[in-house]
């Protein structure tokens, strides 16, 4: 059963950064201030979604194929969130 919920929260923040469509249609989310914070908050997200994976995968919490998968994906969206966010520090610090 704590194999099935580990892999289940991976699914959550496999879906998580996909949410940020929607968000992004308002408005109010495509400017200056509230546009940054939306995005630090996503990037954070999708770090803590790529650490949990891969930790719960190499520790062996969960093992599973399906684990496997989400563990990779969470881990490319891991590093394109380190990517983002250096560019976003590189835009600020110019």
């Amino acid at each position: 059963m704590k194999e099935k919920c580990i892999t289940f929260i991976s699914f959550l923040f496999l879906l998580l950064p996909w949410t940020i469509l929607p968000i992004r249609t308002n408005a109010w989310a495509l400017e200056t201030p509230a546009a940054q914070i939306i995005i630090c908050i996503y990037l954070v997200a999708m770090l803590l979604g790529a650490v949990f994976s891969i930790f719960c995968y190499v520790r062996g919490l969960s093992r599973s194929r399906l684990m496997q998968v989400f563990a990779a994906v969470n881990g490319i969206y891991g590093f394109g969130a380190v990517c983002l966010g250096g560019m976003m520090i590189l835009t600020a610090a110019v």
